[in-house]
């Protein structure tokens, strides 16, 4: 009955934490605005250099491979870099 219970809910909290991540994900994708637009217009990059930083952050791939890869790297506790650093 108790590792019934506890099963339960660790299950739950597995579930819910795939739920906010998953929410976490798609709410930043579907914002106005773009990092890397942002970056190039505070820095005046060129065309290609644009090109290089979305390959960087890997917002080139379809959106199904950077949704695994922000899942793989959540789950390694790798939460990336920040785009622009305060001085």
């Amino acid at each position: 009955m108790r590792w019934q219970y506890v099963g339960r809910k660790v299950l739950w909290a597995i579930l819910t934490l795939f739920f906010v991540l998953t929410l976490n994900f798609f709410l930043f994708r579907v914002m106005p605005g773009d990092p890397v637009a942002l970056l190039a217009r505070s820095q005046r990059l060129t065309p290609e250099a644009i090109q290089q930083q979305r390959a960087l952050f890997g917002l080139d791939q379809p959106l199904w491979h950077q949704y695994l890869t922000y899942l793989h790297q959540t789950g390694e506790m790798n939460f990336g870099n920040r785009i622009i650093t305060i001085k």
